[in-house]
């Protein structure tokens, strides 16, 4: 329990409810020791020292294992739902056999309080009636307390049951609210790193375009003129007048080219910003990571054969699947930890997606996976998906070179 409680206060994953739980518990267990060790003839009558000791001692071990025991169950992950049952168990029994002095009751009053707290759902409600009714109907029973006293002690565990129970209900609602925050903030910050993405995807593909277009004015141009010109040479000397009218012709010609050559110019981007595929997908990757607070590692095997001479397509296609990939690995894994492996070689391109996220044993595939699947199946690809319970899922597509 101590070594969970303080990876938890490093961490930073405790509530402000579990330091004040644990300091009320510790208060009561502090103060119980004391009135024991104050007022011993309360709870202890005995002439004998010897005996008193003991008894005292023996007490003052149920109080600390009352105190410690259910600590354990309420930090540990699987215990914590048998918390109010372990409470019941162990101070049940002792506030019976001590309840011939009515002030024993008031130990009582956390160890009620905590059970409503844990009763906050619908199956755990049955520990209403042991913990409220029956204890202080035993009780009075046992030691002949007026009708009105257990009464009055029924009504004080009421209270702090159903106190209890709302406080739950309270941190509850703030725990949920916090964690859909926690989550609109997440995707906040794909959406943005996504926005960025798509907005360099299309300077890139417009780049292409205006360098399409940039070829084929630079050709038509220069054949034109270089035509125009070898036959103005051969007509300078038996035809000058024509020569020269063609000549001016070309000279608009080559003019009316340039200012095409210029205006398509400053609409491309520079060539120095072009990116390797292995240099793209990392990007994105840190990005991610970046921005999703997600360690996200890279790797890479073998090489690509030339810089820039992947095909666009299947550049396109992976950065999108690598995308879709590192967002269903937070949004719905809940990952901290991805890795992206690259494998280049003669014949395809592979990239395995893994995570370490919640994963399940049935994958549904939503719009995301489907159009995944069906820009890799264009190119003559394949993608996988593996996922198991707790062991995290991971997508594999691989696309044969002669595709683009």
């Amino acid at each position: 329990m101590r070594q969970t409680a303080w990876k938890k206060i490093v961490k930073g994953k405790w509530h402000w409810f579990d330091l004040v739980f644990l300091a009320v518990r510790t208060s009561w267990l502090i103060l119980a020791l004391r009135d024991l060790r104050v007022n011993p003839e309360q709870i202890i009558e005995a002439s004998n020292p010897l005996l008193t000791t003991g008894a005292l001692a023996l007490v003052a071990l149920w109080l600390t294992a009352s105190y410690l025991i259910p600590l354990v169950f309420y930090f540990s992950k699987k215990l914590k739902p048998y918390s109010p049952l372990i409470e019941l168990v162990l101070m049940g029994p002792l506030v019976l056999y001590f309840a011939g002095e009515p002030g024993v009751f008031d130990l009582y009053n956390l160890p009620v309080f905590t059970v409503g707290y844990f009763s906050f759902r619908k199956k755990y409600a049955w520990y209403y009636l042991p913990t409220v009714i029956v204890i202080p109907l035993l009780a009075g029973w046992i030691y002949d307390y007026p009708l009105k006293m257990i009464a009055n002690e029924m009504l004080d565990n009421t209270v702090m049951f159903i106190i209890g129970i709302c406080l739950r209900a309270m941190i509850t609602g703030h725990t949920r609210m916090k964690e859909m925050v926690q989550i609109i903030q997440d995707q906040n910050q794909t959406l943005e790193l996504y926005s960025k993405q798509i907005k360099q995807l299309t300077i890139v593909e417009e780049r292409n375009r205006i360098a399409s277009e940039l070829h084929d004015t630079v050709g038509h141009t220069f054949t034109s003129t270089i035509l125009g010109m070898e036959a103005v040479y051969y007509q300078m000397d038996h035809a000058p007048d024509v020569a020269k009218a063609q000549l001016k012709e070309l000279v608009e010609f080559a003019r009316t080219g340039y200012e095409d050559v210029r205006r398509n110019i400053h609409q491309m981007a520079v060539y120095e910003n072009e990116k390797s595929l292995v240099k793209s997908l990392a990007e994105i990757a840190a990005e991610f990571g970046e921005h999703t607070r997600t360690h996200v590692v890279v790797e890479v095997t073998g090489e690509e054969q030339e810089p820039y001479t992947t095909p666009e397509s299947i550049r396109i296609a992976l950065i999108r699947c690598l995308q879709e990939a590192l967002t269903n690995a937070k949004r719905h894994g809940r990952a901290t930890e991805i890795t992206v492996s690259l494998t280049f070689t003669p014949q395809s391109i592979s990239m395995k997606v893994a995570d370490n996220g919640t994963g399940q044993e049935k994958i549904s595939a939503g719009f995301g996976l489907n159009a995944m699947n069906q820009r890799i199946t264009g190119l003559n690809g394949t993608m996988e998906i593996s996922s198991k319970a707790n062991l995290g899922t991971s997508l594999t597509c691989t696309i044969p070179l002669k595709a683009g």
